[in-house]
């Protein structure tokens, strides 16, 4: 009698969050499979769905549509361990709790984990701290001043040499701002930094294509390395 005045009650939870108990029963399943799957690193390398952080497995593809710094970014992580790169680029500890959708398995006991350098998340804390506020790591607003300076100066300056000719000086000037907007823009902008928007990053991206590199190779030997 007890079980079953045990087993209503959480019938009835379930019901109060607008669960059906088919659908809990299927979510806690697929809990406890994830759970019980194990990943050794070969077999995450053959799976480009996959990516490994500390000691878990994490289905990349479908993480990839939500990831503020675009798709790209994911997919160059995917079949590989992408614990430290998380660390460097987000300069915090791996949000396990907010990523738990995503967890598919755990690493093979047999394959040792990467582990969290404590010691560099206490020196980000140290940097965050004095980053501006507001922003939520993407680029402050005298970013996006200093960006329309460059590329629109760039625009302007291009435009103006082949209406009325070019010249050395002018030719040198040109390669300085195409140098900053190649150290700045694009490389922020390819890191998915600039903005929360993975579109505008994106698209801000090709700025190094503009300036006579490739996105794509640039991605897959600064990022992807």
């Amino acid at each position: 009698r007890s079980w079953k005045l045990v087993r209503n009650l959480a019938g009835g939870c379930r019901l109060a969050l607008g669960m059906a108990p088919s659908a809990a029963h299927a979510g806690s399943a697929e809990t406890r499979a994830a759970e019980l799957a194990s990943y050794t690193r070969k077999a995450v390398e053959e799976r480009p769905d996959l990516t490994i952080v500390g000691d878990a497995v994490y289905d990349a593809k479908a993480f990839r549509e939500e990831h503020p710094g675009g798709a790209h970014f994911v997919s160059l992580f995917g079949g590989r361990d992408s614990t430290e790169a998380f660390m460097e680029y987000h300069r915090r500890a791996w949000p396990k709790a907010r990523m738990s959708k995503f967890f598919v398995g755990s690493l093979d006991s047999a394959d040792k984990p990467v582990q969290a350098d404590e010691a560099y998340l206490k020196l980000a804390a140290k940097v965050n701290a004095l980053l501006p506020k507001g922003s939520g790591g993407f680029a402050p607003w005298t970013y996006w001043l200093k960006a329309a300076a460059l590329l629109g100066g760039a625009v302007a300056l291009e435009g103006y040499m082949l209406l009325r000719g070019k010249t050395v000086l002018l030719s040198l000037l040109l390669g300085v701002m195409f140098a900053l907007i190649g150290l700045n823009v694009q490389h922020d902008a390819n890191h998915g930094a600039l903005s929360r928007n993975s579109s505008v990053n994106y698209l801000l991206g090709y700025a190094q294509d503009w300036i006579g590199g490739d996105k794509v190779l640039w991605l897959q030997e600064h990022v992807g390395v």
